[in-house]
């Protein structure tokens, strides 16, 4: 899959903000309609929506936001547009979307994406895989493997008798494999 370089141009692509705005689309509007002015900064714009500047600030400079009146600011005709294309097309940002962006922007792969991309066929008359068993096969270092098994019973120690073969060795069994690819990553690191 490739993804396309730059910014996302489309604002439920960007963070949460357009999914915040689409909740309350309908007392904004009404806000907007009272309101004597004709004309909004973008920072008055941001009052009005309810989210910080930034986020118009960059709808503007990625032209999902164009400002047509005096002194680049934004006509109300503009912000009903806009409020009425967020109310329409804007999809929940959660927040492994943000930490996909953010990875992406940075260059960096996500954390555990070996773990998860890679799939491979459970050995026959093996019950359990060692973490070197499981690097070996997904072509990764033994490692990663061991942070995601501590990452996954973080929540919970008492967890960790299961996942060891003796008190200085960890196993998986197949069940226990398909658990961990599924919920490592997705939660967030404890402090």
């Amino acid at each position: 899959m490739r993804t396309r370089k730059g910014k996302a141009r489309l604002p439920w692509k960007r963070g949460p903000a357009a999914w915040q705005i689409a909740q309350r689309r309908e007392a904004i509007r009404e806000r907007l309609e009272k309101s004597p002015k004709s004309f909004f900064s973008p920072a008055a714009a941001a009052k009005l929506f309810g989210v910080s500047p930034q986020p118009i600030r960059a709808w503007v400079g990625s032209k999902f936001l164009i400002p047509d009146g005096p002194r680049g600011q934004l006509s109300r005709s503009q912000l009903l547009a806009c409020l009425a294309r967020i109310g329409k097309e804007a999809k929940p940002f959660d927040q492994q979307q943000l930490a996909e962006r953010f990875h992406r922007k940075k260059g960096r792969p996500m954390p555990y994406a070996k773990l998860r991309s890679v799939d491979f066929p459970w050995p026959k008359k093996k019950p359990t895989l060692s973490p070197p068993e499981i690097g070996r096969l997904l072509n990764c270092h033994p490692s990663l493997v061991i942070r995601a098994i501590r990452e996954l019973i973080a929540d919970d120690p008492s967890e960790e008798h299961r996942y060891r073969r003796t008190p200085g060795r960890w196993a998986l069994s197949c069940k226990q494999w398909k658990r961990l690819r599924e919920e490592v990553g997705h939660r967030r690191k404890r402090k």
